[in-house]
């Protein structure tokens, strides 16, 4: 009876709503975060460099 609870598997709920589709949005907004990051930078030592 045991293996039944474990072999299910479990959808996690915030409010009723389920946050699988917020964890792609999250890390979709991290590596645009990032990269925009990342381009500054560049940018920042390309015209540092002139």
């Amino acid at each position: 009876m045991a293996a039944d609870a474990a072999s299910t598997p479990r959808v996690t709920e915030d409010a009723g709503k389920p946050t699988g589709n917020r964890v792609y949005l999250r890390v979709f907004i991290y590596i645009a975060a990032v990269h925009l990051f990342a381009g500054l930078l560049f940018l920042m030592f390309a015209i540092g460099a002139r």
